[in-house]
């Protein structure tokens, strides 16, 4: 399993807690949150980031993987709140 797979899977289940009427507000506030954890996650480690790039290239593809599926994540929760992207 993927994580792309993983995070629509719990995002679904998070979603299955509240009323349909309250989806988009759910979604808005994931995508929020989303964005929030990843910016800080980048700005606390970006020094390691860089370093990790530079001296292991065998996890660049890892990376490059990690950041397609967070990215196709994020345009999912922005599909689910009605924009057409």
């Amino acid at each position: 399993m993927n994580v792309y797979s993983y995070l629509v899977n719990g995002y679904f289940q998070i979603l299955g807690h509240f009323p349909p009427a309250l989806a988009w507000l759910v979604s808005l506030a994931v995508l929020i949150a989303f964005v929030t954890l990843f910016l800080s996650l980048v700005r606390a480690n970006l020094w390691f980031l860089i370093l990790l790039a530079i001296f292991l290239p065998v996890v660049i593809p890892i990376i490059v993987r990690l950041l397609t599926d967070a990215f196709m994540f994020f345009v999912f929760l922005v599909r689910q709140l009605g924009v057409k992207v």
